[in-house]
């Protein structure tokens, strides 16, 4: 009976469900972290296996992005400077980098050569630590 009459008013059904949704916000809000919680860690997993399977692809999507959000990456640089304990920070470990530099290279060595290491070389840096 009440499946016939949904599929014979969807204009009411869906307006019944709005008023809903309305009036139990909370109880809504509650069901949607719950499982939010229980299903985050798997979430997560799924998805740094799917960016390790292929890191060009991820490397080639971060890339597009940035060049697309320029401004907003400016917007977010701005905001962090702008704090001044955050700035100062970063400029005293750029102030402390500069004398290890000379230093360096008055004994006659090479700079301190270091490259980013992605989270998916990361991720397998850590495996095979713990294998």
């Amino acid at each position: 009976m009440r499946k016939r009459w949904r599929e014979a008013h969807p204009d009411r059904k869906r307006e019944y469900q709005q008023q809903w949704v309305a009036v139990n916000r909370e109880k809504l809000r509650e069901y949607y972290n719950r499982c939010y919680e229980s299903l985050s860690d798997e979430v997560n997993a799924r998805a740094a296996a799917r960016r390790d399977a292929d890191p060009d692809h991820t490397k080639r999507i971060t890339r597009q992005w940035a060049e697309r959000n320029r401004e907003r990456r400016a917007e977010w640089q701005r905001n962090r400077h702008s704090d001044p304990v955050t700035y100062q920070s970063e400029l005293e470990a750029n102030a402390a980098a500069r004398p290890r530099e000379r230093s360096l290279s008055r004994a006659g060595l090479p700079p301190q050569l270091l490259h980013a290491t992605t989270a998916a070389d990361r991720r397998a840096n850590k495996r095979e630590a713990d294998a």
